[in-house]
């Protein structure tokens, strides 16, 4: 293999994992009420059911029994509320798309209020 194809092969793997979220694609809005989750999306995004959305408790252990109820066909939802067990305080992950690309977001939740932040 030649220098440069390597050079560039490298470059370009390098730059796929550096790459930061498209500012014009907002991250959803989450909110945790009454042991439940519901995140919304915001602009012209939706939420992303092929990413793996998990709800981790204080402790950051996983809480298996917490789901999401993505439709099995149809539009992608922009609004989808949890099953109900979600302690407070928790962190939700969960995926979000704009026609651009989809991104992944983290919500630090407590007290009802949640704090998105993407990588």
């Amino acid at each position: 293999m030649r220098p440069t194809l390597i050079l560039g092969l490298a470059a370009a793997i390098a730059f796929a994992g550096t790459a930061q979220a498209d500012p014009s694609a907002p991250p959803p809005t989450v909110a945790v009420s009454s042991g439940t989750v519901t995140a919304t999306a915001n602009g012209a995004t939706h939420l992303n059911g092929a990413f793996p959305w998990a709800v981790k408790g204080s402790d950051g252990k996983k809480i298996a029994s917490i789901t999401f109820p993505f439709p099995a066909s149809g539009p992608p939802p922009t609004s989808i509320t949890s099953s109900s067990g979600v302690p407070n305080p928790s962190t939700v992950r969960g995926g979000y798309c704009l026609d651009t690309g989809c991104y992944t977001f983290t919500a630090a939740c407590t007290a009802g209020t949640c704090t998105v932040s993407t990588p």
